[in-house]
């Protein structure tokens, strides 16, 4: 699994450091991890939650959009966090 460059960045990590990871290894958000395993194990082919997650002593809230294509997951982890969408109304 992969991420964008912007949520790398979040985290102060190049985005192919996610790559070959375990799920969670950042240990920033337990809700995180358990949307992830359960949406793999589901018979669901989309899945989109907010997520709150503490990355480097910052609390903030992700929208989490997944969805899966001919039984391969594919996931966008979103860096747009609800906090600066709800600046723009």
């Amino acid at each position: 699994m992969g991420v964008n460059k912007h949520l790398a960045a979040a985290y102060k990590l190049e985005a192919e450091t996610f790559i070959g990871q375990k799920v969670g290894f950042l240990d920033t958000s337990p809700l995180f991890n358990d949307l992830v395993y359960e949406f793999f194990a589901s018979d669901e082919t989309t899945v989109s939650q907010e997520v709150t997650a503490t990355i480097k002593e910052s609390t903030k809230t992700y929208l989490i959009v997944a969805q899966k294509y001919q039984k391969v997951v594919r996931q966008c982890l979103s860096d747009w966090t609800l906090q600066s969408a709800n600046k723009l109304f």
